[in-house]
């Protein structure tokens, strides 16, 4: 267990430390610098994150601003057209992806799943389930962490408890 934790931290410290190189990247324009200044620290910033990533296993880091790649890197035998299963770091995104939809007026995240998921509009309980619910794991879904399901399955996957009521960490509701 002293090991798993060890490991967790140093991927949390990791992922926060990469952040913060690539943050301050973005926010160089803000700094009121020349822009060959600007130009030469976002550059040195970027390998500088590129090496920790490196460093860190990472094997891939691409960097887009105005619909333009400015930089990008594959480092650990990785390449632009080689895929890597993100497992739960896709939890992240959806996240992020949620609220954005949110902010373009696309969902509310306390809209009910059923109003997209018409099969669920039939199930008194999955009826009840909100996006919220899905993003905060606590839909009532459990789902497969080492080996999730097909995503029909994953839609098809009975409750094991009441929308709302106990937090169970799994793929499924992400997959939903």
């Amino acid at each position: 267990m002293q090991l798993h934790m060890r490991i967790k931290n140093k991927t949390r410290t990791s992922v926060l430390l990469g952040s913060l190189c690539l943050s301050f990247c973005l926010l160089l324009p803000a700094l009121g610098l020349p822009e060959a200044t600007k130009s030469e620290l976002k550059a040195a910033n970027l390998k500088l994150a590129a090496h920790y990533s490196a460093q860190n296993n990472g094997v891939s880091m691409l960097v887009m601003q105005n619909g333009k790649i400015i930089f990008e890197d594959y480092p650990n035998g990785s390449n632009s057209s080689k895929a890597f299963e993100l497992a739960s770091g896709t939890k992240s995104f959806s996240g992020v992806a949620a609220i954005a939809a949110k902010e373009d007026g696309l969902l509310e995240l306390d809209e009910a799943v059923s109003k997209t998921i018409s099969e669920w509009k039939k199930d008194e309980r999955k009826s009840k389930i909100t996006i919220r619910q899905l993003l905060s794991l606590i839909s009532g879904i459990k789902g497969e962490v080492l080996h999730p399901t097909a995503y029909a399955d994953a839609i098809n996957t009975e409750l094991s408890a009441a929308p709302g009521s106990v937090f169970q960490y799994g793929a499924a509701p992400f997959q939903i």
